[in-house]
């Protein structure tokens, strides 16, 4: 129970969704120690009518059947009324009465000077701070060029480049990163998530900061991969899941071979 995952709430148009803070109970009986996982959200319509929340789904290594198992609830039901109308009434106090409360206010009155103040001649400025001026002027002059230089060297040295030359860069190199990873032989399964989480964030500029099975399967398919591909990338993931929920994360990730087989299919498919 500790190693299912936070569940994401349903995503529903026209309703905001507030997850509360999952909550773990853990508890002994006759039967031996039990796990009792709760996660709660806060539905709030923005209008009215009949609303149709999808089904929440988790998967799970079945310990007595011995396979990896995915249940999901039913799909709930909510019909929203339309709340009541604010009602103005008007105010029972009379204007006549309203002008009695008012309070005179009294002249503004000059109290005195600004202690610094404003110069009306240029007579009353100094020589000196206008030769400064001049001199600084004349060495920045002089200096412009030398910097305009030197920011251009350092560019050219250092490959300065803008975010779509990166942004490119990490589409070119996120295949090739992935399948020296699995080449190496050395990755557990724990991992193996983890790159593939990192290649789908490099290939599509995404930031996920986690990845199920089933968002892998339904970004790639929105990105132009066939439904039979995207499905052979969501099984990998779901086989690593497995591995992870029965306690065989850290082990050496098997499926190098499969993996490094489905990231060329996709990236043909891009192309």
């Amino acid at each position: 129970v500790k190693r299912i995952p936070d569940l994401k709430g349903p995503v529903q148009q026209d309703i905001k969704i507030y997850a509360d803070q999952p909550v773990f109970e853990e508890s002994v009986d006759s039967g031996g120690i039990k796990g009792l996982k709760t996660m709660k959200w806060a539905l709030v319509p923005e209008k009215e009518g009949q609303y149709e929340i999808s089904p929440l789904k988790v998967s799970f290594f079945d310990t007595q059947k011995q396979q990896y198992r995915t249940i999901e609830t039913s799909p709930f039901y909510i019909s929203v009324l339309p709340g009541a109308k604010e009602v103005l009434s008007p105010s029972s106090v009379a204007p006549e009465a309203k002008q009695t409360n008012n309070v005179v206010k009294k002249e503004i009155k000059e109290i005195g000077y600004d202690i610094l103040p404003v110069h009306d001649s240029i007579k009353d400025l100094s020589n000196g701070s206008s030769l400064q001026n001049r001199n600084l002027m004349a060495l920045l002059l002089l200096i412009t060029p030398f910097l305009i230089y030197l920011l251009t060297f350092l560019g050219l040295k250092y490959g300065i480049k803008s975010d779509k030359a990166m942004a490119a860069v990490r589409i070119k190199k996120a295949a090739g990163i992935i399948i020296q990873q699995c080449r190496k032989g050395k990755i557990c399964s724990g991992d193996m998530i983890s790159e593939l989480r990192n290649y789908l964030n490099n290939r599509f500029g995404l930031d996920l900061g986690s990845l199920t099975a089933y968002e892998a399967d339904n970004i790639l398919k929105s990105k132009g991969v066939s439904s039979e591909t995207a499905y052979k990338f969501k099984d990998i993931i779901l086989e690593l899941e497995g591995a992870v929920y029965t306690g065989k994360g850290n082990e050496i990730c098997s499926l190098a071979e499969k993996i490094i087989e489905i990231i060329k299919k996709v990236e043909k498919e891009l192309r």
